[in-house]
């Protein structure tokens, strides 16, 4: 476990400038997946989101932990457009992650990349004995080579305890 990273995500927690970066950005494999994300495709009442143009070119749609709905929640009483992450920008959305990663390395003293911050989501999670398969779909990786994949049916309802989980976790050790 990169306990430097596991700083910076605490720090993200508990500091209202880094919560301007998208929290699920370690669920997304692309940094525009969730910078991009339109309000349209965000359900308050099912509390889910779902990201398009992913790499693997399948939507992926997450469930919301009760802290992503907080932050989503403060997001849009904040709305300047139809981006969940807007910003002053040619597109209307984040576009460049790095002026705030650089902010948050900063503040946290350590240096880290987007593939940091999903590489230490999937150890916590595993940590906490999620199950592979769900890991899997929380990351949106192909499993079309998978044949026991192909048995499992994994609705967004299958998902919401885990990722509740991971988030409770997150917010008890920060």
């Amino acid at each position: 476990m990169d306990f430097g990273i596991l700083k910076i995500i605490c720090g993200a927690l508990t500091n209202p400038l880094l919560l301007q970066w998208p929290e699920t950005e370690s669920n997304c494999r692309h940094d525009q997946e969730a910078a991009s994300l339109r309000w349209e495709n965000v359900d308050m009442d099912a509390k889910t989101f779902t990201l398009h143009d992913t790499k693997n070119r399948n939507s992926h749609t997450l469930p919301m932990s009760d802290f992503l709905l907080e932050i989503f929640k403060r997001r849009q009483e904040a709305k300047m457009n139809e981006y969940v992450f807007s910003a002053n920008s040619d597109t209307g959305h984040l576009i460049e992650p790095r002026k705030a990663m650089l902010k948050v390395a900063e503040l946290s003293g350590v240096s880290f990349t987007v593939h940091d911050l999903r590489r230490t989501f999937v150890t916590m999670a595993e940590s906490l004995e999620i199950p592979a398969y769900v890991l899997k779909r929380l990351l949106n990786h192909n499993m079309n080579h998978d044949v026991t994949a192909d048995y499992i049916i994994m609705d967004i309802e299958r998902l919401r305890k885990p990722v509740q989980k991971i988030s409770d976790y997150f917010r008890i050790i920060c």
